[in-house]
């Protein structure tokens, strides 16, 4: 199977592919149009991040494609109707950094609400400050919580270890 990867993807994982597939790798194909096309010729996989315009055009250059791979969140860069008109499957990388969002967020959400955000120049010039008082209680705050089929239900696991979640979606009646 020959694989191409247009954007920036782990060396490691590029690696793994390496060793069983035949992998085309350059981080910067996707600012050469032209290249691309001609790397896609006998192609069965795509692998794009968020810049690669997967479009009708690109597809045309590509006619041994069989999957694309979406590495990061959305596809609003891939034309998927043009895709499944091919029999082309896309594949996101549904959960993929779901954990590292989940700390993100719990990381911002402290820093918020301990106002440290608004004190980074004070303490940049040496100052210490405290904020928000040392006993502000994050954990004693009230979250809300994701769908279970989604990203965010992971995320929400994250926050279970003493936090009260609760949630309501009210979209979940038209899911059953």
């Amino acid at each position: 199977m020959k694989i191409v990867i247009a954007e920036f993807m782990d060396d490691a994982a590029v690696a793994s592919l390496a060793g069983r597939f035949d992998v085309r790798y350059d981080k910067d194909l996707v600012d050469r149009a032209s290249d691309l096309r001609a790397a896609l010729a006998g192609a069965q996989a795509l692998i794009v991040r968020n810049r690669t315009q997967v479009d009708a055009a690109l597809l045309d250059a590509a006619a041994a494609l069989k999957v694309v791979g979406r590495l990061g969140v959305g596809l609003d860069n891939i034309d998927v109707p043009a895709c499944e008109a091919r029999g082309i499957a896309v594949i996101p990388a549904t959960g993929a950094n779901a954990l590292a969002v989940a700390e993100y967020v719990i990381g911002a959400a402290m820093l918020l609400r301990r106002g440290a955000y608004g004190a980074t120049a004070a303490v940049a010039e040496g100052a210490l400050i405290a904020l928000g008082g040392a006993a502000t209680r994050e954990f004693e705050q009230r979250h809300g919580r994701f769908p279970d089929e989604s990203d965010g239900a992971q995320f929400s696991d994250e926050l279970l270890g003493g936090i009260d979640v609760s949630g309501h979606d009210v979209y979940f009646l038209s899911w059953c």
